[in-house]
């Protein structure tokens, strides 16, 4: 049998780990999003300055399952 994944399957489990993440990178003209720290987003818009977002969805137990 054959286990390794197919690239749509990786796609897939991208989307589902990264869906707490998303409301950052889906914004229009996202240049950069930065996790400094747990609990901390940090966003760059095109032309614009950096942003901090407090988002407790960002925690250690989360981050795990990102890296």
């Amino acid at each position: 049998m054959d286990f390794r994944m197919s690239d749509n399957s990786n796609i897939t489990i991208a989307k589902l780990v990264l869906t707490k993440l998303a409301k950052y990178y889906d914004t229009p003209n996202i240049e950069e999003v930065v996790i400094n720290r747990f609990g901390e987003v940090v966003t760059k818009i095109s032309g614009e300055q950096w942003v901090y977002h407090n988002d407790p969805d960002i925690n250690p137990k989360y981050m795990k399952t990102v890296l």
